[in-house]
Order: C-alpha cells, then structure tokens, then sequence
C-alpha cells in the first residue's frame, strides 16, 4: 500500500557526529551552512545527558514551566512537534541488545531515523493541495525522501553518536552489501565529504562483521525546548509505540509512518523527558525537577523485550514487559548521582 506524502523542504542534518557526556563546553564549535543538496557539517558536543518518565499530567505541569524559560524550538518552521521513526538493527542472537542489557554505559546501537510532520490543515482537510515550501500533494503527512543511518555508542559514559543521510531508494543496495558511497559522495557538499567517508566506513564495518536484521521499530512525537544545540535543549516524547519488524524498508511505503507501520504491539501512556546541559542545571530547573527522579532505560531494549517473551532483563528477572531502569539520585543541579536502586517501572509499554 502506497503511503501518499508531500516532501520535507529540507532534509536535516546528515552527517552528524555527536558525543554527549557529563562534561562542560563545547567541543567543537564549527558547523557549515545548511545544504539543500542533502548534507551539512559535522557536530561534536559534549554535555551531561538525564532521562526522566513520568505521567502526561506531571508532564503537561513541567512543560508549562519550561516554556515560559525556554523557547519551542522548530526544526521545520510552522511545525511545533516531530513525528520519529526509530528502526533498530540487531543480529539473530541479540547481541547487541544482549550488550546493552548487561552495560547501560557501554554499548552500541545500529539504527535508522525518519522525521516526518503533521500535514497544514488546508492540505489535510482537502481544501487545498499546496503544501507552501515542501510542495504539493493532498497527505496527512510531510515526509522526506531521506532518512539516516546512525550509530549511537556509549562508552564508559559518553554517549557518541555518529551518522548519515541516504535517499530511502537506495537504502536497501546499502543493506544488501552493496557500496552506495560513490552516489553518497556525489550528493555531499565537498567540506562534508571526508567526514562522511569516515562515519561510512564505520558503519560499513559493523554490517561486514556483523549479519543484522529489523530487530523492532518505535515511533513517538516529540516536542522540543531549547535555545541552540550548544546550550540546553530539553525534549519531550510522547505516543510511544513499539512495532514489529517489517518484512522490507520503503517498499511500498513512501515513508514510515505510524499510518503505514500497522498497529502496534504495544504503547505507552507515559511521556518521556530527556535533558542535555552543559553543565549544571539552572537553578529554576532544579526546582522544577525537584520531586522527580532521574531515570536509566532505552528505547532500544524495552521495545526488543516484548518482542522475546520470556527474555532476562539485567537483574535476571523475566521482562515479558515494562522497563528496567534505575532511579538515580536527584542531584539536579549538578547532575550527579549517588547510590543507585535498581527497580522496575511499569510505566513504560504498559
């Protein structure tokens, strides 16, 4: 079934690189101009990075607060929220899930990212087809012709994360073993070139070693708060939804969307808060947070555990659902942690 969607005005950052830690300033601060070839420059940040879950209400009541100190940030003007698409790669043994199981703070995760948007009304609504700067066409949604291949490690803290933009119609050639990077490089802006050329022979690495399949999908709505990339940026996820693999990428389907991914196997009620700050916490965020505790789960490993019933979490206890993280101690200003207690919460993927 065809999924009907008019085209992003801009694909976002392609070539990307990123590593995040509980550590002050900016690493690099060089980034090029967009390209509307498809690339831009690479990134290299580091900042402290804090989860926290908790109820739409609760949730609601911070957002509040945070909007009156931060602005809606707007990757794609006119569109307060983003709609994500999250595939994850793993090998038939789940190593890669078994290793982020076993380590929360040293692990890896091969993964593929779409960004799509609501529609304008008078698209959705039929009244008209002209969708302003992202063209023509009578979707719900807009979507892009690109998404991006990523690799997201964490090592002894640090989270790195380094990818790249691929048209969706050759997407599979890359699956399948074949070298798409001469068409990449063809597209790239010549500043990017080298950089892509590394991320690529990573990436390319892992698949040679490793024979990996669609493991599990999500798909969430996110909102985000922030000033620049370089300074906080607080994101909001909700309508999380765990998907079962699907058979092909892109065949038949123009995008990923929570339309054309089916129904899933699972969603969650809860809304996910992801904080990234150089530094310290500013004080009226302390207080905001202040009956909240900072949490340690993934996307990645929820999703994969209710796809393997019976599947062991870290602490040995069966995880036919839910999440398992750690509450850790909420030293907001500073980001510190203290003793960690580990518990289950079922908050997540109810």
């Amino acid at each position: 079934m065809k999924q009907d969607g008019s085209r992003a005005a801009r694909p976002r950052s392609a070539i990307e690189v990123s590593a995040e830690a509980s550590a002050e300033g900016r690493v690099d601060g060089a980034e090029s101009p967009e390209s509307d070839r498809c690339l831009d420059g690479v990134r290299l940040i580091r900042r402290q990075e804090q989860k926290y879950e908790m109820g739409a209400g609760a949730a609601a009541f911070l957002k509040e607060e945070i909007s009156r100190r931060l602005p809606l940030y707007e990757f794609e003007p006119g569109q307060p929220t983003t709609y994500i698409t999250t595939v994850y790669f793993d090998t038939l043994s789940r190593d890669f899930y078994q290793l982020a199981e076993r380590s929360y703070d040293d692990n890896i995760k091969i993964r593929l990212k779409e960004y799509y948007y609501d529609a304008p009304w008078r698209v959705r609504s039929g009244v008209s087809s002209d969708a302003g700067s992202a063209g023509r066409c009578t979707a719900k949604y807009l979507v892009s012709p690109y998404c991006y291949l990523e690799l997201k490690q964490r090592v002894a803290g640090f989270v790195v994360k380094k990818r790249f933009g691929i048209p969706k119609e050759i997407l599979s050639l890359l699956l399948n073993g074949q070298n798409i990077l001469p068409t990449l490089l063809r597209i790239t802006p010549l500043g990017a070139a080298r950089d892509l050329e590394a991320v690529y022979a990573e990436l390319s690495r892992y698949l040679s070693e490793y024979t990996v399949g669609i493991t599990s999908v999500v798909n969430y709505r996110r909102t985000v708060y922030q000033e620049s990339e370089e300074s906080l940026r607080i994101t909001f996820d909700d309508r999380l939804s765990v998907y079962a693999p699907p058979a092909q990428l892109y065949e038949g389907f123009e995008a990923l969307t929570s339309d054309a991914l089916g129904i899933p196997i699972r969603k969650s009620d809860t809304v996910i808060i992801e904080i990234k700050c150089p530094g310290e916490y500013p004080q009226w965020l302390g207080e905001a947070l202040r009956h909240h505790s900072k949490r340690r789960f993934s996307k990645f490993t929820s999703g994969v555990r209710l796809l393997l019933p019976g599947a062991k979490s870290k602490n040995g206890e069966i995880a036919s659902g839910g999440i398992v993280g750690q509450d850790v101690s909420p030293d907001h200003r500073s980001g510190a942690g203290g003793e960690a207690k580990t518990k289950r919460s079922d908050g997540l993927f109810n």
